[in-house]
């Protein structure tokens, strides 16, 4: 009998000891989230962010292109998903013509002034390193014709403007002599960098072509150029990706649909607690 107890206490002293490492190895997981371009549709982003933070998954890495290095820059500075929301609403941020200013070429039909403005407001110190979460921002070099990871360095509103530049809308970004646009030109979804430090990648994605969708001015015309081009990027980079959330639905908006950006942000969010549904597994990076 007595044997049979002290059996009892090394199980349970052992299950003691083993539980809490089993907690700790999947909290002390790397996470990394990549946030896709989508001008305007990225406003999803924020939905998605919303949503795993409510699970308790809360990545430390990060990395975007466009809108999504718009956004996941705040993020990585230490805004919460509501947080940039209220901003988003306070600065009228979902109102095109806050985003318009006068262009110093004639490259594109807006300058990135005011977006820089708000982001040194919110972001002062304008420097990678002093951020709360590793950023990586991809942006289009037009010099070279390749696309560049940035992720330290003391010109970070400039880099975000530059990825963000979409083309004609915005002109190009001079930045040490070279000129940058769009990051989602070349890499709409760069995950890359995170695959090569993180031991897990979620990857968001909230773009899906719209087949069938007629073409009726310049504009229309532009913005299906875009998604079919960033939608081919995204599924090219989902198998880096251990989990890849698609916002289905929020492609019938355009990119400079920004009034449209509740809209969005319900999508992002109602996709993602459909996916952690379908995929309780995820649950499982959650913080302790």
């Amino acid at each position: 009998m007595t044997k049979y107890i002290r059996n009892i206490l090394c199980v349970v002293c052992g299950l003691i000891f083993i539980v809490p490492t089993m907690q700790s190895k999947e909290a002390n997981k790397k996470i990394g989230i990549c946030l896709s371009g989508g001008g305007a549709i990225g406003f999803a982003h924020l939905g998605v962010l919303q949503a795993l933070e409510e699970n308790n998954i809360k990545p430390q890495y990060v990395s975007g292109s466009s809108m999504g290095a718009l956004i996941g820059t705040l993020y990585a500075a230490g805004y919460s998903p509501s947080e940039i929301m209220v901003l988003v609403e306070q600065k009228q941020m979902y109102k095109i013509t806050n985003f318009v200013s006068t262009p110093k070429s004639r490259k594109g039909l807006s300058s990135m002034k005011n977006v820089q403005k708000i982001m040194l407001k919110y972001i002062p110190h304008n420097n990678f390193e002093m951020l709360h979460k590793k950023l990586y921002l991809c942006v289009a070099n037009l010099t070279t014709g390749r696309y560049e990871i940035i992720s330290s360095g003391k010109q970070l509103s400039e880099y975000v403007c530059a990825s963000a530049a979409i083309p004609i809308v915005f002109e190009p970004q001079e930045i040490n002599g070279n000129q940058y646009a769009d990051g989602g030109l070349l890499n709409n979804l760069p995950a890359e960098p995170l695959r090569q430090i993180c031991d897990i990648v979620i990857g968001v994605d909230v773009l899906e072509y719209p087949k069938n969708k007629k073409i009726s001015d310049k504009m229309e015309l532009l913005n299906m150029s875009i998604l079919v081009n960033n939608a081919e990027s995204n599924l090219r980079r989902k198998e880096i990706c251990d989990y890849y959330i698609s916002c289905n639905g929020a492609s019938k908006y355009t990119l400079i649909d920004y009034k449209n950006y509740k809209e969005l942000y319900k999508i992002g969010y109602d996709r993602t607690i459909e996916y952690i549904k379908q995929h309780p597994e995820i649950k499982d990076l959650a913080e302790y």
